[in-house]
Parts: structure tokens; C-alpha cells; sequence
């Protein structure tokens, strides 16, 4: 688990920021599916492009895509997914609804969710796992979820029997230091829950929130994985929330990323999301 450096880490977050914006409807949006895919297919992974079509209220029809990430188990009873939202957005002054093409870094909010999952697919590219594994990046989370609803009507219509779903969003600030995080689910998913705060608290020096959501709500992409009846919760860092999520001012900079209070947050919230994959393939 030593080998997720927070170098690597903000090497991503700095890549994905120098985009300028991931937002659905740029152009550099068809850029940064690109480079996902490239780096994923490098590692060895069996990597699809699930295009879907969706409506901006703005800008009108448009694509967006989830890049998904597969392997195989040696002995599969069920798949163990691991997702995080490669969009980002500025919805300061209208930002990216009034302009696709306005600055949204989104280095905290979620680039620092997709630098982790790029991370996990590199450690684990030669390891093999008992259960059917899959690392999805989704687009359109910023637009009302709409990748990871793709994703979830695309499970269900083959019954897909889906052990459980880690979503990692917005983990890498803790200026205060608590190393506290909160851990978003509903009842339907209370044992996957237990998981997680267990291996926490036995792996690492990260301090579990756990926020029980009303049954059906849930403001990431856990929540249409709930909706369906799989069990499945959203990682997010702690009470000392970045300030900048949504802004054009979410970089890499303003966020502090290279404190040594977040880096190291961020490097241990990297280990502890790749040590709940790894674990619940290979239990």
C-alpha cells in the first residue's frame, strides 16, 4: 500500500488541471477522455468508451463519456467497481453555463478522485483479483449525474450482481489537519460501511464521519448505484471542506495541495481507497 506517492498524485492533479476546463460541451473535454483512456489501455486494462447523449439547458445536445476499466476474476461471484467524475465545472457568475470554455481547473473537485483511481489502476495493473473488477471514470456528474445513470441502466440491463461501489470525490484538502473523512451512505449499504470505517481505522490514522443520507438521496454518483439496489458510498474529505469546489479557482494553488497537511491527507485517502478495492475483490 506504500507505493501510492503523493508526487504521482499531484503529478495527475496538475495534468488534468493544465486542461483549463473538463467541462461537458469544451472542447477539451474530448482531450481529457483521450488521455484517460490512453493512460488506462497503457496499464494493461481492458478499457471501453461508453458514449451517451444528454441535453444542456445552455448550450443545447451534446456527448459526454464514461471510460470504464476492466479485469476479469480468477473466480468470480460479483464485481467490486471503484468510480470517481472526470468533469469539472465553474458555476461562479453563471461560469461554464454562459461559456463551455471559461477556466475550470477542478483540481480538488474531482481531479483529485481520478488521480487516485489512475493511481490504483497502475499498482494493481499485474495483480490479479477473485472477483470481476472495474475502475470507471465518469462524465457529466456536473450535469446532474447523468454518466453514472448511463452506467447504472447499463448494469442493470444484464442484472450485473455487484458487490459493492466505492465513489471517490473531492479528497485531497485538510488545512486544519483533523485527517477526518466523511463516508456518504443510507441504510441499504450499512455493512460496506462498517467495511470501511473497520479498515480505516485499522490500516490507517484517517478518522471516519459517517453521514446517513435519507433512503433515495444521495448529491454524488453513489446515488443512482443506490437507487438500483446496489450496495455502494461516496468517499469525501472531512469538515474542513474545500472552499473553491465548482469555481474557477479550484487549482492546485488555492486548494494548498502542496501543504504537507494535504498532501499527506490526500496520499493516506489514496491508500485507504485502494485498499478497500483491493480487499473487497480479494475477500
Amino acid at each position: 500500500m506504500n507505493e501510492m506517492q503523493h508526487v504521482n498524485l499531484l503529478d495527475r492533479v496538475e495534468h488534468l488541471e493544465s486542461f483549463g476546463t473538463r467541462f461537458t460541451g469544451s472542447r477539451q473535454a474530448a482531450q481529457v477522455r483521450d488521455y484517460l483512456y490512453a493512460e488506462l489501455e497503457e496499464m494493461g486494462w481492458q478499457v471501453i468508451i461508453q458514449e451517451f447523449a444528454l441535453k444542456e439547458p445552455v448550450f443545447g445536445q451534446t456527448v459526454s463519456w464514461n471510460i470504464i476499466a476492466r479485469r476479469p476474476g480468477t473466480s468470480p461471484d460479483g464485481k467490486v467497481i471503484i468510480c470517481a467524475h472526470w468533469d469539472s465545472i465553474d458555476e461562479n457568475g453563471g461560469g461554464s453555463w454562459v461559456d463551455p470554455e471559461n477556466p475550470a481547473p477542478g483540481a480538488n473537485d474531482n481531479a483529485t478522485g481520478v488521480a487516485i483511481l489512475l493511481e490504483i489502476a497502475g499498482i494493481t495493473r499485474n495483480l490479479s483479483f477473485r472477483r470481476d473488477v472495474e475502475i470507471v471514470l465518469f462524465g457529466a456528474e456536473e450535469s446532474g449525474l447523468q454518466g453514472s445513470r448511463h452506467y447504472v441502466d447499463g448494469l442493470r440491463q444484464v442484472d450485473a450482481n455487484v458487490i459493492g461501489v466505492f465513489n471517490i470525490d473531492s479528497v485531497g484538502y485538510d488545512v486544519w489537519g483533523a485527517r477526518d473523512f466523511h463516508i456518504f451512505y443510507n441504510r441499504s449499504n450499512d455493512r460496506l460501511k462498517r467495511l470501511v470505517v473497520q479498515w480505516a481505522r485499522e490500516y490507517t490514522e484517517l478518522t471516519p464521519v459517517s453521514i446517513l443520507e435519507p433512503e433515495g438521496i444521495l448529491d454524488c454518483d453513489a446515488h443512482h448505484f443506490l437507487n438500483a439496489g446496489y450496495p455502494g458510498l461516496s468517499l469525501w474529505e472531512g469538515e474542513d471542506h474545500a472552499p473553491w469546489y465548482n469555481h474557477k479557482l479550484d487549482t492546485i494553488e488555492r486548494n494548498h495541495l502542496r501543504w504537507h497537511t494535504n498532501y499527506t491527507f490526500f496520499e493516506s485517502m489514496g491508500r485507504l481507497s485502494l485498499l478497500c478495492f483491493c480487499k473487497l475483490a480479494t475477500d
